[in-house]
C-alpha cells in the first residue's frame, strides 16, 4: 500500500512540475553552473507559487465584493 502511494504521490508531483517547466521557460536551462542552474529553477517555482496564489487572492477579492 505504501508503495502505490508513494508512486501516485510522485507521478503528480512530476506533472506539477512538467507544467511549471512548460510556462515557467525552465525547458531548457540557460545556466552555465550547477549553482545558476539551481537558482533558475529556485525562482521559476516561486514565480509559479506566487502567480498561483495571486490568482486565489483575485478570486477570494472578487467572492469577497460579490457577497
Amino acid at each position: 500500500m505504501r508503495n502505490i502511494l508513494n508512486k501516485q504521490r510522485s507521478t503528480v508531483l512530476e506533472g506539477s512540475f512538467g507544467n511549471e517547466k512548460n510556462h515557467y521557460l525552465l525547458q531548457k536551462s540557460r545556466a552555465r553552473t550547477q549553482d545558476t542552474d539551481i537558482c533558475w529553477i529556485f525562482f521559476g517555482m516561486m514565480t509559479a507559487n506566487i502567480s498561483i496564489i495571486a490568482q486565489r487572492m483575485q478570486n477570494a477579492d472578487a467572492y469577497a465584493r460579490a457577497a
